[in-house]
């Protein structure tokens, strides 16, 4: 205490979920036995972001609207899948379906040592210490599309895509990383 003023760190763990607390608070001389209450009581208040991230937890589903997502808050790891419609993308973005006949889709997955964990029609070669070289088995008949996603990342490894051709495709990283990808192009 100094000069009649005192600060007390509290810890009430995760007690504060909106609902109004106040605090009582009594003091005495040294060897009394009686407390005088002082007046008048005291809020107890969390810091505005603490009360929100409580209660972020247990939002509902389908609460949260496109207006309250900041620019690039949605990768495509986190859209669920059949989630994007052809009702929800433009004339020009749909694939039409006399090319979509002609589409081969290749899909295939590399851990960080640089095996191939999945899918086929494809082969892995090592391209520096953590770049590979993904050689399609059989060539599209021109440059495909081609998503790269990481996982088994070692650190804070990203992999990312540096060359891509009709046969095949180089990706390079900062660290020890698998990674996920399909090509998507024309027969």
């Amino acid at each position: 205490m100094n000069n009649g003023v005192f600060t007390v760190a509290l810890d009430f763990g995760d007690l504060f979920m909106g609902t109004n607390y106040w605090l009582d608070i009594a003091v005495r001389t040294n060897g009394t036995a009686e407390f005088t209450t002082l007046t008048p009581r005291q809020a107890i208040t969390a810091s505005p972001y603490a009360l929100y991230a409580n209660i972020a937890g247990s939002v509902p589903s389908n609460s949260i609207s496109s207006l309250q997502l900041a620019p690039l808050a949605v990768s495509t790891a986190n859209i669920q899948d059949g989630a994007v419609t052809d009702a929800k993308m433009s004339a020009t973005s749909k694939i039409p379906r006399a090319l979509e006949n002609n589409l081969v889709i290749l899909r295939g997955a590399v851990n960080a040592s640089g095996t191939a964990l999945g899918g086929s029609g494809y082969t892995v070669a090592l391209a520096g210490e953590n770049s590979r070289t993904i050689t399609y088995t059989t060539p599209f008949s021109g440059p495909p599309v081609v998503l790269v996603s990481q996982h088994g990342t070692s650190g804070n490894a990203i992999v990312d895509l540096v060359s891509s051709s009709a046969t095949g495709f180089t990706t390079a990283a900062n660290g020890a990383s698998g990674f996920d990808f399909v090509a998507i192009g024309p027969q």
